[in-house]
């Protein structure tokens, strides 16, 4: 059976978010999606600047037809969270209730709008709801966060748009500069480095290897050979597919590439759609291994070299359904190369609110997720 966590009212709901989404949001929307009474996923999204109601409706109807996108969703619950406060009313009304407007539109039951402030909280659809809005402390003493911790819902996750590269020593940055500059200089037949595109079948192996050590084991020839990577397309693409993927997938990817470098025909072009965003849920496992090694690759190559790197980085966030994440690494990549072509690719998705297909792939049955019972002023 699932697990029930009631949320007798909406400071309830509002202690229950953060432990949907894993961490705490901040200067956000967050729409959360339901099947009947239960939560079926929430996509977070940077909490809008203020602007006319023309483009408050675009933004909404944007957002909306996003949450659509999940199968069977029929409700949602709307939150916004902001350094704003409520001593002239609630902050960002006129956004909720733009969205409430869309979301009806669109055949979507709006469970409730909140908005959660610096010094209150408030319900757009609760006439009872003060000016001033009620006291944070109402969600701070919510009994369900210990509920929702006993079940395993932690809010121990780094938050989305926060991301930071590891430290690296200068010796070993400095090592693994010299490995790049030599490769570039010498490129010596037969080894993972070679530009050629011979070594893409060992390279894959090679790849596997890697991503299968502890971080702490990778040595400055290890993290040179991923940032060259990194730099060449034609490897780059296979790794991102391996690491998201499997090995199969990027052996698959392999072929694709020689067997186009050799002038034949290739009708298969499912690695350019799965690079888009099209075809089945990756591996979330394998895309936090690839994160974590890549952002140590990322630390150690020069920093005039590491637009590839960051753009892994940001497919593999973006690929995870983090556009905020992404969109961080976005900005450094295209500040150490403006037109570097697949940043310039992740940028126009992720400005355009393009997540991939799979985010939105939520099983109908999952034993594991948490149902919530309707707020009381919700009909």
């Amino acid at each position: 059976m699932p697990t029930v966590i009631t949320a007798a009212d909406g400071a309830d709901f509002l202690a229950l978010v953060p432990h949907l989404l894993g961490y705490q949001p901040e200067r956000s929307l967050v729409l959360v999606a339901f099947r009947g009474r239960r939560t079926c996923g929430a996509l977070r999204f940077d909490l809008p600047d203020a602007a006319s109601t023309a483009q408050l409706r675009r933004t909404a109807t944007t957002m909306v037809g996003m949450l659509c996108r999940i199968p069977s969703v029929d409700a949602m619950v709307a939150v916004t969270y902001t350094d704003a406060t409520f001593a002239d009313g609630m902050p960002h009304a006129d956004l909720l209730d733009v969205l409430v407007h869309r979301a009806e539109v669109s055949g979507l039951r709006v469970r409730d709008a909140f908005c959660v402030g610096v010094d209150a909280w408030a319900s757009l659809l609760d006439p009872e709801s003060p000016k001033g809005g009620h006291p944070l402390g109402e969600i701070a003493a919510s009994a369900v966060s210990a509920v929702a911790r006993a079940e395993g819902l932690s809010t121990d996750r780094q938050p989305k748009g926060e991301v930071s590269l590891p430290s690296v020593s200068l010796a070993d940055a400095e090592r693994v500069a010299r490995i790049l500059d030599s490769a570039d200089r010498h490129c010596v037949a037969g080894t993972v480095l070679e530009v050629a595109a011979a070594p893409l079948m060992d390279l894959v192996a090679r790849v596997e290897e890697l991503l299968g050590r502890p971080v702490g084991d990778l040595r400055a020839g290890d993290l040179a050979l991923l940032g060259a990577v990194a730099e060449r397309p034609l490897q780059r693409d296979v790794v991102i597919l391996q690491v998201a993927f499997g090995r199969a997938a990027g052996h698959r990817a392999a072929a694709m590439q020689l067997a186009a470098l050799d002038g034949e025909s290739i009708d298969d072009d499912a690695g350019a759609h799965l690079l888009s965003g099209t075809g089945p849920r990756p591996d979330p496992d394998r895309l936090e291994r690839g994160i974590e090694v890549m952002s140590l690759v990322t630390a150690a190559m020069p920093r005039s070299r590491r637009a590839g790197a960051f753009s892994m980085l940001a497919w593999f966030h973006w690929a995870l359904g983090s556009s905020s994440r992404a969109a961080v690494h976005i900005d450094r990549a295209l500040e150490c190369d403006p037109g570097h072509g697949l940043s310039e690719l992740i940028d126009r998705m992720v400005r355009g609110g393009r997540l991939p297909d799979w985010a939105f792939d939520v099983p109908l049955v999952d034993e594991s997720e948490v149902r919530y019972a309707a707020l009381p002023h919700s009909a």
